[in-house]
């Protein structure tokens, strides 16, 4: 333990010898309580060891994460993974208007009520947008926290 960084300047205010060791004493006790919490937080160094590998074992399964991370943004681009993702969009953003656009007509010709149409049109105003809020952050951990499956040799 190197003894010197635990040295402040404020200690040479200090004449009595008593007092830097209550000193000392005091800030190594904050040091030691500091750690303490750290490592009820994240674990020991072992758990946190332990953890690591699990996870890099569990990227390294999923063969997904990190596909494109090394690649600069315009090289991503042209990747298959950029190519197929944006297809996707494109072919379901104008289907999803579409269908956006047509409900209430659609629920005023099954309800036979343009009043009831209108209700359930402003339920779910409401209602996407919140479910959108409490399923993003769900969705986000499931994620990062599941490896997917690659069929291999």
């Amino acid at each position: 333990m190197n003894v010197g960084r635990y040295i402040h300047s404020s200690d040479e205010d200090i004449s009595s010898d008593d007092e830097i060791y209550r000193v000392r004493r005091k800030r190594s006790g904050k040091r030691k309580n500091s750690i303490r919490k750290l490592d009820r937080l994240l674990g020991s160094e072992d758990k946190r060891r332990e953890r690591a590998d699990r996870d890099e074992d569990r990227l390294v399964k999923s063969a997904v994460w990190g596909a494109l991370h090394d690649l600069p943004a315009h090289k991503q681009m042209l990747t298959p993974w950029f190519i197929l993702i944006t297809l996707l969009t494109v072919l379901q953003m104008p289907r999803m208007n579409y269908y956006i656009a047509t409900i209430r007509s659609q629920y005023d010709y099954v309800l036979g009520s343009e009043a009831l149409a209108v209700a359930i049109n402003r339920f779910f105003d409401i209602a996407l947008p919140i479910g959108r809020a409490v399923c993003t952050p769900a969705i986000g951990l499931f994620l990062n926290n599941l490896s997917v499956p690659m069929a291999g040799p």
